[in-house]
């Protein structure tokens, strides 16, 4: 383990001039709406080239801390916000360290409203807490970029820059009452060269992560948002609760004479169907996924180390490997590629902001990429 102190930091020449701006810019998350809120979910579970990490990396990769540049707003204690001062928007970064795992980074509080539980079992000096979340953010990319192909946020059509992915662990109150956000925009890197990015995503410590599907979700979106600037709820929102049940295995109804045809090709259906957002999934999404990929699953090599990867507490990671629709989601996500590309060509759009992501003539193009991704489907199931 490497314990950085600011002194340290600032010496390094590659962040010298770059870590403090970078930490600033990295935290003026309150200024920007986040891509999506992810639901929360009851305990009973209703309601790149890649980075590889293998075993020896699972139980014995090293962490890097670092007690990053204090300002003057570390002293005001009493701040009800305390990642970042209202007043100057500069960084609170007192107690503050981060945990690297490939291009995972997890920022941490060791005090404050933020600090995550410091039960550290193998006594390694890194909160139980922190290792877990690393632990299924990387389940989550192991499932859908290593397993089913989906491109990884990390080189993505809009993510081209984009070197880490920064997972912030703060407070309920911090988080407005929600359990996670993922957002959109690229960032500067706090704490990297200049000229690479990052991703966040906020999760809440409040949670017991084993039992909920924040994480999975979150990561979805990030993939969502590398393919397709395509925003609309009733497909984000829905096709996200869907990547839920790679770690929480939901259990949901179908009915067998469910007819996806029938709602697309129907004017109530659709209108039924694009007034919902996380309900979608279970409604339309979940089905979906077993007409279209009933014998996938996640197969795994026997020395996978997603098959040993277990929580603090021993749980398993992976509890089943039972996950429809992966392969026909993934041919669904690269036609909703080349549906922004027709968009932008039908009204002269030369650039994309949140509501041209969300306006409703969108929907036509994510129907239209649906149709297509069946069609391409059932010729491939043919022609094997």
């Amino acid at each position: 383990m490497a314990m950085t102190t600011p002194q340290n930091i600032l010496k390094q020449p590659l962040i010298r001039a770059f870590s403090i701006t970078g930490l600033i810019v990295a935290c003026v998350f309150f200024l920007q709406s986040p891509v999506s809120f992810a639901s929360e979910i009851s305990p009973s579970g209703r309601s790149e080239s890649e980075p590889s990490l293998n075993a020896s990396n699972i139980n014995t990769s090293k962490a890097h801390e670092s007690t990053t540049q204090k300002s003057e707003a570390d002293t005001n204690t009493e701040s009800p916000t305390p990642l970042w001062n209202g007043r100057d928007r500069k960084l609170n970064t007192k107690d503050m360290r981060l945990y690297e795992k490939d291009f995972f980074r997890i920022f941490y509080y060791t005090d404050g409203t933020n600090k995550v539980d410091p039960a550290d079992k193998d006594n390694n000096n890194i909160p139980d807490y922190v290792e877990d979340i690393s632990k299924q953010f990387w389940a989550s990319h192991r499932i859908f970029c290593g397993v089913f192909g989906f491109q990884s946020p990390l080189g993505a059509p809009y993510y081209k820059d984009v070197t880490s992915i920064d997972i912030f662990i703060l407070s309920s109150n911090s988080m407005r009452g929600t359990l996670g956000m993922a957002f959109s925009s690229p960032i500067p890197a706090p704490l990297k060269k200049k000229g690479e990015l990052s991703l966040r995503v906020f999760v809440s410590k409040g949670f017991d992560f084993r039992l909920s599907s924040t994480v999975p979700h979150e990561y979805f979106h990030l993939i969502q948002n590398g393919m397709s600037r395509i925003r609309n709820k009733w497909y984000f929102e829905g096709l996200a609760r869907w990547a839920e049940n790679s770690l929480t295995q939901k259990q949901y109804y179908v009915d067998p004479n469910w007819d996806y045809q029938k709602i697309l090709n129907s004017k109530n259906g659709l209108i039924y169907l694009q007034s919902l957002s996380y309900k979608n999934g279970g409604l339309f999404w979940v089905p979906l996924s077993r007409k279209f990929g009933e014998g996938d699953n996640i197969t795994l090599a026997k020395d996978d180390p997603l098959r040993t990867l277990r929580y603090s507490d021993n749980s398993p990671v992976l509890r089943d490997t039972h996950f429809t629709g992966g392969t026909f989601m993934r041919l669904f996500l690269k036609e909703l590629h080349k549906a922004d590309r027709r968009i932008e060509k039908d009204f002269n759009l030369s650039a994309w902001n949140a509501e041209q992501s969300t306006l409703r003539r969108n929907n036509i193009y994510i129907i239209e990429a649906l149709k297509t991704s069946t069609e391409i489907y059932e010729e491939n199931n043919e022609k094997d």
